[in-house]
Parts: structure tokens; sequence; C-alpha cells
């Protein structure tokens, strides 16, 4: 099995959009494939594997010999859908923001002074960050469900009716939300996430327990001297 991106079509009708492929550059190819003896893999999925979002075109493909076919039967290739990742701070700049026009309101949450006002604010911020999340972000797995799902409907509409902005829209909308949930599992772990790979949300839940752990006040010493390890007295000395 010989597999990967070859970068060349085999014919005109693995590519769409404002796009000229090089007819000499074909021919070669399946020159190539009948010298070689290797025929192509039937594919579900999208029809094109590549895209600059203004032509797409199969450049991926997967070739075998009869020798594989006898062997092992029936092969097929899945053709997923991806997107390419964009700064998420390029994005964090669109949404609205975290204390709207009042940027004193921090200031204003409470009157109590010390350790108490303190952790009055702490509240007071940690609320409007979870709201801020909901109205900017929801649910992240599930944004990212529901961009590939209507991505995939808009590459098999493509196909009765070129509708090149739907497409644009809906691989942009699912773009966006790979950036969120990469940067989200970036700082949930605090680890590089490039140098681990493919995404393995296991690994990653394990890590975010850990620094949750890690985070946990189990006692705290008093200045007296004595340690304090009950959890609603620790509570009751930090407020």
């Amino acid at each position: 099995m010989v597999a990967g991106d070859f970068n060349v079509i085999s014919k005109y009708s693995e590519q769409s959009g404002r796009t000229f492929s090089n007819e000499h550059n074909i021919e070669e190819f399946n020159d190539t494939m009948f010298n070689c003896g290797l025929v192509e893999v039937d594919f579900d999925g999208s029809p094109f594997t590549w895209t600059n979002g203004t032509m797409w075109q199969r450049l991926d493909r997967a070739l075998v010999k009869e020798t594989w076919s006898n062997m092992f039967g029936v092969t097929k290739v899945s053709h997923l859908v991806r997107g390419f990742l964009i700064p998420f701070s390029q994005y964090l700049g669109k949404t609205p923001d975290l204390f709207g026009n009042d940027t004193r309101s921090l200031a204003r949450t409470n009157t109590a002074r010390g350790m108490h006002g303190f952790f009055r604010k702490l509240v007071h911020t940690k609320t409007k960050f979870r709201q801020w999340n909901a109205q900017c972000f929801g649910n992240i797995a599930q944004a990212v469900k529901l961009a590939e799902e209507k991505l995939h409907q808009c590459e098999s509409e493509f196909q009765l009716r070129r509708d090149d902005v739907s497409k644009s829209k809906a691989w942009a909308t699912f773009t966006l939300a790979l950036a969120v949930e990469d940067e989200f599992w970036r700082q949930k772990s605090a680890i590089k996430w490039i140098q681990v790979g493919d995404a393995n949300t296991r690994f990653f839940h394990s890590v975010v327990k850990q620094r949750r752990n890690a985070n946990f006040i189990f006692r705290i010493k008093r200045d007296n001297g004595h340690w304090i390890e009950d959890e609603s007295r620790i509570k009751d000395l930090a407020t």
C-alpha cells in the first residue's frame, strides 16, 4: 500500500472552485499508477481532502496492488474533516468584554476590607468568568461536533449545488471551534499540546485532575504555629 498526499489529482472531477490543474501532471500520475500496477482504494466522506478556501482538490489517496487486495479483501479509506488552527488571541479580540464598559466593577463589588473583601471580589470575578464563558463558548466539545456535522452536510450538498459561500462559512466555523478547543486544553493541562500529538482526552483529563489535587489546600499554619486541617475551619480563616 502507498498512501498519503500526492499533491496531484488523477482526473478533473477531483477538483472544484477556482483552480486549474496541469494536464501533464495528471497524465504522468496516472501512467505511474498503471506502470506500477497500483489501483485506488475506495473512500467515504468528502470527495476533497485539501482546500485553501477558494478551491477544493482530492490530493490524498491510498493505492494498492492486486496482491494486497487478495490478502486483505476490501479496503476503504475514510476522509475525515479537519480544520487548521488559528491563533486563539484573534478570536478573543472579537468576544464581548468580560466586565463590559464598566472597568471599575470589581472595585465596587463590595466595601469589605481585608481578606473578607478580597474573597468577595474573587467570588464576583468567578461569577463573571462563568457568565462570559457560557455566553462566548458554551459547551466547547459540543460546538466542535455540531460544526463538524454542519461541514459534512455542506460538503454533501456541495456536489448538488456548488455553494462555495455556505461551505466556506461552515469550514470557518469548524476551524474556529477547533481553535477554541485547542486553547482550552492548552490552558487546562499546562503542557505543550503539539509535543504530545493527537488529542487524547483521557490523558488531558488526568493531567487536569492532577493539577487540581496539587492546588488543593490540605492544611494551613496559624501564627501560633498550630496546623489547621479541617476544611470548614480553613475556609473560615481564609474569609
